[in-house]
């Protein structure tokens, strides 16, 4: 049939050109099978936009659950398919289910009606297995190369284990020219879902991580691609360690250590690398920056400071050492100044 629904204040529209729906029950054994049939359907909201090809969805059901789950949707670019299997009590499944997909970005930028263009393929798989409360899972992902933004991305790649709802991120890395990033680490999301992920979550506040960035190659005018003159190659190291993701409310801590070479905001790169290291630490009262230093050649920049966020008071110091100043000019890529 033809399915046609639409708000009396045109917020929802949805569409379905055609659907079937089968099905059958053997009452002697409490099992049955039922399959669901779509093709050509969207539906719009103020947030979302929705164009589906074709989703079909079928299973088998009994006293043990639902079995031989297989479902396909086709999207204008992209695909999914979700196959398995979930038994034991409704308040406590289990599951073996195994999902694949192939996503077009565009797909997603239309779909959410996002201002941040994008474009690539996306592969992948993702499989579930035990209780659905607390999976053990394990996602691999691959990016085909395209555009973030202004950001021009040449591969991307993502690994990633959950077991007692700890996220283990083994390596996530994106490539662009001779750049390399990647980031690896671990996601606690116990204090999240205390319960478990089917339940309600807490508080973002309880979320807490390690992670680590590495940087090798990156060419700074990637990274600043409004900014015409910058040049210069960008190498960093960096550790975060911290509890929740809420700006008035983070607790967290960062080592930092970074090179510039060949780096230029004006004209001719400078001759020497610019190395900066840093440690800062962040509470809901207090921002602290510590062991501050910044050096190129014989010029050194060193300080620290903290921001108390309650009162909104400031304190810093900053000493710079050089035993020629001729030589800022150059760093700054501009030796016609003296």
């Amino acid at each position: 049939g033809r399915i046609d629904y639409r708000t009396s204040s045109g917020a929802w529209r949805i569409d379905v050109e055609e659907t079937e729906l089968a099905g059958g029950i053997r009452f002697k054994e409490n099992a049955g099978s039922a399959s669901l049939l779509i093709r050509g359907a969207r539906m719009d909201t103020s947030d979302i936009a929705v164009r589906l090809v074709s989703g079909e969805v079928g299973f088998s059901f009994s006293e043990q659950g639902l079995e031989a789950i297989e479902s396909h949707l086709a999207f204008p670019g992209s695909h999914m398919e979700l196959k398995g299997a979930i038994s034991g009590p409704f308040s406590e499944p289990t599951g073996d289910l195994a999902l694949t997909a192939g996503i077009d970005l565009n797909d997603i930028h239309a779909m959410f009606r996002m201002d941040l263009p994008m474009s690539g393929k996306l592969t992948g798989t993702i499989h579930l297995k035990d209780s659905l409360q607390r999976p053990r899972l394990t996602a691999e992902f691959r990016h085909e190369g395209g555009h973030l933004g202004p950001y021009r991305l040449d591969s991307g790649s993502l690994s990633a284990t959950m077991d007692q709802q700890k996220v283990a991120l083994e390596e996530l890395v994106l490539t662009a020219g001779e750049g390399r990033a990647a980031v690896s680490g671990e996601i606690d999301l116990n204090g999240v879902f205390p319960g478990g992920l089917l339940t309600s979550p807490s508080t973002s506040r309880a979320l807490t991580y390690t992670l680590s960035l590495k940087q090798e190659g990156v060419a700074l005018a990637s990274l600043l691609p409004g900014v015409t003159r910058a040049s210069g190659t960008l190498n960093a190291m960096a550790e975060v360690a911290g509890k929740g993701v809420d700006v008035d409310h983070l607790d967290a801590t960062l080592n930092l250590w970074a090179e510039l070479t060949a780096f230029s905001m004006v004209g001719r790169p400078a001759a020497d690398a610019l190395e900066v290291t840093t440690t800062a630490s962040v509470t809901p009262e207090r921002l602290q920056v510590d062991g501050f230093r910044a050096t190129s050649g014989t010029l050194t920049l060193e300080g620290g400071g903290h921001l108390d966020r309650t009162g909104r008071t400031v304190f810093a110091a900053l000493k710079l050492a050089s035993p020629d100043l001729a030589r800022l000019p150059q760093i700054l890529g501009n030796s016609g100044i003296q």
